[in-house]
């Protein structure tokens, strides 16, 4: 190894020593799903000084990068956990299996933009087609198989079925009654084992019991997965897929596990009706300068917007509206170069226009007071003042102010490479303790 190159035989050992150790712990912990963090490899074996990286150990351990998702995956692997996901939608594929975004992105922990530019993306690069069953056809199928499972395992609920309704009818799913003919409700969600069970479920369940003439609703899902601190009514019952498995045979098991591996996909109609939904909440509430709040946006319409628009600033280009600079940025990124240039254009072009306005009449507005009229923290983080003034045709303010008789140790600095030790502010031009050196303003 060239890191060894340069040790002396006492480090070296004790760097191989180290690098072993922990390479051991490392492929025992993975062996039982956990994947240590570098704090506590350092912590552990004392590997920091000996410039040993999480990167290598877990390079030699021969673990997919893609596959760390309870820890911090080591800094610069980008580049292979691209390659992982790859490889993952290959192997997939090949089974007759299409992942989701939001399937893959719950189950590794990670975003697939930037990385990819979405999920078409990410298929392209994997050299498939994204193939996605109809909706409808994949909504229907999932929901005669739950009710078929469902049916199936109602004595042993203690229950007789009186309805079951229609797809095209409203209310709860499946009517039953108990031994003592008391009314029971039964609710189905045919949910993905990456879904989960939210708030909005359950208050659509507490209306039935307030306006029905429910004893109880038992609500069955194939998911494990509920939101936290949901407070649930006394008279709900939940058999998530957990219990379910266990009332259930290895027939309907399957069955079951093919509802919970297929997402149901958005279509192209869906997709638009709510990208428009988002467009109208945010110009209710948001205008042109506005940071958009994303989290609020999300539950308030109970969605991900990461679903509709690749990023943020995608969402200001929808609704028309003009992101504040802090949102806007100063680091690149290939993703959102395009709307970062544009947005900047926009925000130069309007603060150019400000100047004009106030100069017309005599006014030469600075850094501080182009904060306040636009709201803004700093703006010499994203433009110079003086190359502001200079694209519209006006001197900045250093000529400016040695025009009127004073100099600035500043301007002179810009302006002369002499030595200006001795250099006092606010002093008039003619009291200057060194010459110019050819540097002509003309008073």
């Amino acid at each position: 190894m060239k890191i060894l190159e340069n040790m002396s035989e006492r480090r070296k050992r004790n760097y191989l020593i180290k690098r072993g150790l922990s390479i051991k712990y490392l492929r025992e912990s993975i062996n039982k799903g956990y994947f240590p963090s570098y704090r506590e490899l350092n912590k552990k074996f004392g590997i920091g000084h000996l410039r040993i990286t999480s990167l290598d150990l877990y390079e030699e351990s021969g673990v997919k990068f893609l596959d760390i998702i309870n820890t911090k995956r080591p800094n610069n692997v980008t580049d292979k956990v691209k390659k992982d996901l790859i490889e993952y939608i290959k192997e997939r594929v090949s089974k007759g299996y299409f992942p989701s975004r939001r399937e893959i992105e719950r189950k590794f922990k990670l975003t697939i933009v930037p990385m990819f530019k979405g999920i078409k993306d990410l298929y392209k690069k994997s050299g498939v087609p994204y193939k996605q069953k109809s909706n409808q056809e994949l909504k229907n199928e999932k929901s005669k198989l739950l009710t078929k499972v469902v049916l199936s395992i109602l004595p042993k609920l203690n229950l007789r079925k009186i309805k079951v309704r229609d797809v095209t009818e409203r209310g709860i799913d499946i009517l039953t009654e108990d031994l003592e003919g008391r009314q029971v409700g039964i609710e189905l969600k045919g949910y993905s084992k990456y879904e989960m069970v939210k708030i909005r479920n359950i208050k659509q369940i507490e209306r039935w019991l307030e306006n029905d003439n429910f004893y109880k609703i038992i609500l069955i899902t194939t998911t494990s997965r509920t939101q936290k601190n949901m407070r649930l009514p006394k008279n709900l019952e939940i058999i998530d897929f957990v219990k379910l498995k266990n009332l259930i045979d290895d027939k309907e098991l399957k069955n079951i596990e093919f509802i919970r591996n297929f997402s149901i996909h958005i279509d192209t109609k869906e997709h638009e009706r709510k990208r428009e939904l988002i467009k109208n909440y945010i110009l209710s509430k948001y205008t042109d300068n506005d940071r958009i709040n994303i989290r609020d946006l999300n539950k308030n319409l109970r969605l991900d917007i990461r679903t509709y628009f690749r990023n943020q600033l995608e969402v200001y280009k929808h609704t028309g509206i003009i992101p504040p600079l802090e949102v806007i940025g100063r680091k690149k990124n290939r993703d959102k170069e395009r709307l970062r240039k544009y947005y900047f254009g926009i925000w130069r072009s309007k603060i150019k226009n400000y100047l004009l306005k106030e100069v017309s009449k005599g006014h030469y507005p600075t850094g501080e007071e182009i904060n306040k009229r636009f709201n803004l923290s700093h703006i010499w983080n994203y433009m110079k003042v003086s190359d502001l003034y200079e694209e519209i045709g006006i001197e900045n303010y250093f000529l400016r102010r040695m025009k009127r008789g004073f100099y600035s140790c500043n301007a002179l600095k810009r302006f002369t490479r002499d030595n200006i030790s001795g250099c006092v502010e606010n002093k008039l031009i003619k009291d200057l303790p060194f010459p110019l050196n050819g540097l002509t303003i003309n008073i």
